[in-house]
This record gives structure tokens, sequence and C-alpha cells, in this order.
């Protein structure tokens, strides 16, 4: 649910007069989002998936040692 809902929101940015295809869109921000991530915390690295809360698939699931 959470892959189809990034989906609609980077076609709806799309289909306004973006010139960004939703697929760059959406990868444009996850990569945005980790950059955030890895500046703010340079010690963060990426969760095993079994440990993701309620096994949902974040955008971003970062464990800080």
């Amino acid at each position: 649910m959470l892959q189809t809902e990034k989906e609609r929101n980077a076609a709806a940015q799309e289909r306004q007069g973006g010139s960004a295809l939703a697929k760059l869109s959406k990868n444009y921000a996850e990569e945005r989002l980790h950059d955030f991530i890895k500046h703010r915390h340079p010690d963060a690295i990426t969760a095993p998936d079994n440990e993701k809360p309620l096994q949902v698939n974040w955008d971003a699931w970062y464990m800080i040692p």
C-alpha cells in the first residue's frame, strides 16, 4: 500500500504540469531522504528487513549504533 501511495503522489505531481516523471520524482525524494538521514546521523546503517517495525517497508529504515 505504501508503494502504491508513493506512485500516486508522484503521478499527481506529474499531472499538475511538473516535468518530472513519476518514477523519477519518487526516486529523487527517497534519495534526498537518505542523504538527509546520513548527513544528520553519519553512523546510521540501513536496518535489516526482518527488524522493521510492523514489517512495513518504510521509505527509510536506519539504526543508529
